[in-house]
């Protein structure tokens, strides 16, 4: 009998063990809370939804749910792939930044997001100090990050030389 075999015999492991399919693994809730899109003067593109953000920039999930508490739309993504899940329909799309406009209507950079939430500036692009008052945030890919309220779980992000104008008010659930 191979050494192998005898071994795993005497830990009493099913010799099938590297068949054994292994469980998937559940992402890393990272933030979670309440958002509202405003697109100002357009209504019909105006939201507001329960989030959760799941895992990290490379591999993750962003859940919008109903007042209910119900599923209305998930956006999911790893290396080289993106998906959109809403009701009965799946979407797919070459990049996270692609989804983001399809998810949310507007070019939202959901991999800087994660640091964004986290009350930090994404180390991916350049930033500027907000202009106004360089300690309560700064200015990111065209957004500016408004972390004035950031001890309250409050967060609000305003796309700039944008219009009609953008803003996406966020309330985390643990700040």
């Amino acid at each position: 009998m191979p050494e192998r075999r005898r071994w795993l015999i005497a830990l009493g492991l099913p010799l099938l063990l590297g068949c054994q399919a292994l469980p998937r693994q559940t992402p890393v809730l990272r933030h979670s809370g309440r958002l509202a899109l405003q697109v100002e003067g357009d209504a019909s593109r105006s939201f507001t939804a329960a989030f959760e953000l799941y895992g990290s920039p490379a591999q993750g999930r962003l859940d919008l749910l109903g007042p209910l508490g119900t599923l209305q739309g998930r956006a999911e993504w790893s290396a080289g792939r993106a998906r959109l899940h809403s009701g009965d329909e799946q979407r797919d799309y070459d990049s996270l930044a692609a989804l983001g406009q399809d998810l949310l209507g507007e070019d939202l950079p959901i991999e800087a997001l994660f640091d964004w939430l986290a009350g930090r500036s994404w180390p991916g692009a350049e930033v500027l100090p907000r202009p106004d008052a360089p300690a309560a945030g700064f200015v990111q890919l065209d957004w500016l990050v408004d972390q004035s309220r950031r001890s309250d779980g409050l967060l609000r992000l305003q796309h700039l030389w944008r219009s009609p104008a953008v803003t996406l008010r966020l309330k985390l659930d643990a700040p």
